[in-house]
């Protein structure tokens, strides 16, 4: 009985100290934790140095969401080999503007060469018989047959661009070896740019298709404008969102693989804001100085996002009205 008691009071003891740890962690025992809209009548100030006062007012302030996706081109490829050879030349390089036609690999021809030369003459040989009714009807289809073959193999050796475009990568090097379905070089048009992006479920009602929505390139920091082109019917279970796809047309300084976002509005509000020189900090305290008749006193204050030409959002502490400081 005596290890079973000792045995209980061991298991209790651990079980209060885990709790005892949780309620530590989640600072259930710091008692002046302050909470936004506190005033701190300890911090009063009577000899505040500050540039000038301020009087709190709610304003106008639109709603968005923000969507992420990237940029892609509409038109792209992989440029690939259509026979088996090695590559003799490549002559792009990534960033390479070609247009449509233009040679970008050179295959080794020799021995392909050297075959349409024995295949054409024994062609012409069949070909000049048939006529003569020395041949059959067969026999010169088959030789047709493997001339024609032959001479379209040959003609793979030049691989030349498919459209207009820019090179984006190079996948192959002279001295490779080349076969059917061999990716050599990507190519896309720069004209064709579109944005694909993730929009939450929700927000699907609030977009429509040929309306034009802000786009942001945060690595560059370039603000384009696309039209919602085609809203995917398919909502993915896993992250609740539909795919959208939003029209570029040529954009200059922006290219495929670019993170991107897209800006829904969802309307207007009303908001505190004040400007950013108002609002103090202490590690993760926000705090503004609020004017009161004996001074200023601290307010404690929440704030949100900001929101350009009219400073930060303040999502709890103050109403609007008040007198605050600016620094």
């Amino acid at each position: 009985m005596k290890e079973q008691r000792k045995a209980l009071l061991k298991y209790f003891f651990l079980f209060l100290g885990i709790l005892l740890l949780i309620l530590w962690t989640g600072n259930f025992f710091n008692f002046s934790l302050i909470k936004p809209g506190t005033t701190e009548a300890s911090q009063l100030k009577t000899n505040l140095k500050f540039k000038a006062l301020h009087t709190v007012k709610k304003v106008p302030v639109n709603l968005f969401e923000t969507a992420l996706g990237v940029i892609e081109s509409k038109r792209h490829t992989t440029v690939s080999a259509r026979v088996t050879g090695q590559v003799l030349k490549v002559l792009v390089e990534p960033s390479d503007f070609v247009k449509k036609g233009d040679l970008l690999v050179q295959l080794d021809d020799r021995e392909l060469k050297a075959k349409f030369a024995r295949i054409k003459s024994h062609f012409e040989r069949v070909k000049r018989l048939y006529k003569a009714k020395a041949a059959t009807k067969a026999e010169f289809e088959a030789a047709l047959s493997e001339f024609t073959q032959t001479e379209v193999a040959l003609s793979y050796t030049k691989i030349t661009a498919p459209f207009t475009g820019i090179i984006s990568e190079k996948l192959a090097e002279p001295g490779d070896l080349a076969w059917h379905g061999k990716g050599l070089l990507k190519l896309y048009d720069p004209e064709a740019l579109r944005v694909t992006a993730d929009v939450r479920e929700g927000l699907i009602s609030q977009i429509k298709k040929g309306k034009k929505y802000q786009v942001t390139v945060p690595s560059v920091n370039v603000l384009l404008e696309g039209e919602l082109r085609e809203i995917i019917p398919s909502a993915d279970p896993g992250s609740r969102t539909l795919r959208v796809h939003l029209d570029l047309g040529k954009t200059e300084g922006v290219y495929p693989g670019m993170f991107a976002k897209v800006t829904i509005p969802l309307g207007k509000k009303e908001a505190v804001v004040v400007p950013q020189s108002a609002i103090k900090r202490v590690g993760q305290l926000e705090f503004v100085w609020v004017k009161d008749k004996g001074g200023f006193y601290k307010r404690i204050i929440k704030t949100g996002r900001f929101i350009l030409n009219k400073g930060i959002e303040v999502v709890s502490g103050l109403n609007g009205g008040e007198r605050i400081a600016l620094f």
